[in-house]
C-alpha cells in the first residue's frame, strides 16, 4: 500500500495496535503536563494533541483496537493520499513523544523544541469511528524563521 509516502525516507517507522480502554491516543512531550478537554476526532493545544479512537468497549471480538501508524521523518512531510485530520507543531522541549494513553505508552525520538505533527486517516474511512491512524513527526517547517 502506497499512501503517497513512496517518496519519503523515514528514519523510524513503527505500529502501535492496542485496545484503547479509554478510546485516547495521547500524543505529548513525555514530561507534559495536563492534556486538552475537548469534543471532536483531534483535540490539541501546541503540547498536546489527544485523539478519539475506537474505544475497547465499542470493538467486536474480532477486532483488536486501533492502530496507530507512526513514522519519525528526518524531512518535512510529504504529500499524501490520506485524510489530514490535524497537522500542526508541538513543542517537544526533551526531543522526544510520548504515544499512548494511561495504560500504554511508547517514547520515540522527535525533533529539538518544536516537531510537526501530521494525524490522517485513509481517505474512505469513517472519521467518526477511528481505527487506523498515522502521526508522523517531522522537522518544524517555521523554525528558521
Amino acid at each position: 500500500m502506497d499512501d503517497g509516502l513512496a517518496a519519503a525516507h523515514p528514519r523510524l517507522v513503527m505500529t502501535v495496535t492496542h485496545t484503547w480502554q479509554w478510546g485516547l491516543v495521547t500524543i505529548s512531550d513525555p514530561h507534559a503536563l495536563e492534556p486538552p478537554r475537548g469534543e471532536g476526532r483531534v483535540v490539541a493545544d501546541g503540547h498536546w494533541v489527544v485523539l478519539h479512537v475506537a474505544h475497547a468497549q465499542d470493538t467486536s471480538a474480532v477486532e483488536v483496537g486501533a492502530t496507530v501508524h507512526v513514522e519519525v521523518r528526518d524531512a518535512p512531510h510529504p504529500r499524501t493520499a490520506r485524510r489530514v485530520l490535524y497537522d500542526h507543531v508541538l513543542l517537544t522541549p526533551r526531543g522526544a513523544v510520548a504515544i499512548g494513553d494511561a495504560e500504554h505508552e511508547v517514547v520515540v525520538p522527535a525533533h529539538p523544541e518544536r516537531t510537526a505533527v501530521r494525524v490522517s486517516m485513509r481517505a474512505g474511512d469513517d472519521p467518526d469511528r477511528l481505527t487506523d491512524v498515522w502521526v508522523e513527526l517531522a522537522p518544524d517547517p517555521y523554525a528558521d524563521r
